[in-house]
């Protein structure tokens, strides 16, 4: 059980890191591209449209850049909960045992 879950948070993990790295890189690259199109296209672009194509892609990866930082902190939460709780559960069937094998010995009283 413990290998399966492991899996699947290395996966997750994975899987996080790869849309972590599109989600910060593909923003950085909209950036110079709009800047050439406004630099070769500047008559048929206004200078509106042109800000808005630079200011947007900056929000963009600001907030990528929070939003990813934010899942791989969930993600890690995610194990370290999982992990207390498996200690939890553990703990508490010693203490079942434990009660259980007190039962048991009264009785023999």
């Amino acid at each position: 059980m413990a290998s399966v879950r492991k899996h699947s948070v290395e996966q997750l993990e994975k899987d996080i890191s790869i849309w972590t790295w599109m989600g910060r890189i593909l923003p950085l690259i909209y950036v110079p591209i709009s800047i050439v199109a406004y630099y070769y296209y500047q008559d048929t672009i206004s200078i509106l449209t042109a800000v808005t194509l630079i200011i947007s892609p900056l929000v963009a990866i600001i907030w990528w850049w929070w939003a990813m930082d934010t899942m791989k902190w969930l993600s890690i939460l995610y194990d370290t909960t999982i992990d207390k709780q498996l200690e939890i559960i553990k703990e508490l069937r010693e203490i079942k045992d434990s009660l259980n094998d007190n039962r048991h010995s009264d009785r023999k009283w």
